[in-house]
């Protein structure tokens, strides 16, 4: 019986995020125009890369570079960037909540806070990144043509860049939160979206990289935020051979949301004896 109450009570509980997600997810595509237009920075970046690799490939008169041919490597930059811009600023808006002290209200209202900010972000990340996607995907498209994205490469995919949003969403949240300690958190936010920058494969391919920094990039938690995810979507891994992928993502997600959890709960004391 009460094995019975609790999943039932786990179900209501998700369903509950689920709400808030499609709420937040409907409320981005009623302004979807609005989301477009401010992704017009992303225009113009594929159109850079697109002349930078169209002259690379061709003067050094190679048809494919670590793999990549040149209408290969600049769709899987389309993906990079567009999961890079689609995401939302979850540390901005934890920082916002604890110093304005929006979070103190947050407490007494029948929602885990950390859950509501997820289902808040995930809802619009997920309207950003397929928009930035078609709109990204229009330029590679008429500056150096389409690509096959194989079916099973695209769900599979699919799956990566949502996990991989989420250890974007655990990470960048803790950095939030700090705000229980510090004036100031851009700072520290700004030092982890350049390392995602670099070691994420956002700007070029790992495979790009020199030796040592791929071993550093091997260790780190970016690679599975973006550049997995592109490179599973693009077809560059068999969605056979994606499991060991997910399992990372998976495991890295467990191990920053219990950071994130213990940050949190640490917040909130520290407030409470501060008076705050």
């Amino acid at each position: 019986m009460m094995s019975g109450r609790r999943v039932s009570s786990l179900g209501a509980s998700a369903l509950k995020y689920w709400a808030i997600g499609v709420i937040t997810a409907k409320s981005s595509l009623a302004y979807i125009t609005d989301t477009v237009l401010r992704q017009v920075f992303l225009v113009v970046i594929i159109f850079t890369f697109s002349q930078l690799w169209s002259v690379t490939y061709r003067v050094t008169g190679q048809s494919t570079i670590a793999g990549f041919s040149v209408t290969q490597m600049l769709w899987y930059l389309v993906l990079t960037e567009a999961i890079t811009l689609g995401q939302v600023r979850a540390a901005a808006a934890m920082d916002d909540d604890v110093k304005s002290g929006q979070i103190a209200y947050s407490l007494s209202r029948p929602y885990n806070f950390i859950l509501y900010h997820y289902a808040t972000y995930i809802g619009e990340t997920l309207v950003r990144v397929p928009a930035n996607i078609i709109l990204g995907g229009a330029v590679a498209a008429l500056t150096v043509g389409l690509i096959r994205f194989p079916i099973a490469s695209v769900l599979v995919g699919t799956l990566s860049i949502v996990l991989g949003t989420t250890l974007h969403f655990v990470v960048s949240a803790g950095i939030g939160l700090l705000a229980f300690w510090f004036e100031e958190t851009q700072s520290f936010y700004l030092l982890y979206s350049r390392v995602a920058l670099l070691l994420g494969g956002v700007m070029l391919p790992l495979e790009l990289m020199p030796a040592p920094v791929q071993r550093v990039a091997a260790v780190l938690p970016t690679r599975y935020m973006i550049y997995e995810p592109a490179r599973i979507f693009t077809g560059h891994v068999q969605a056979s051979g994606t499991a060991p992928v997910f399992l990372r993502q998976v495991a890295w997600i467990a191990v920053f949301s219990v950071v994130l959890n213990l940050v949190y709960r640490q917040g909130v004391k520290h407030a409470s004896v501060q008076g705050g």
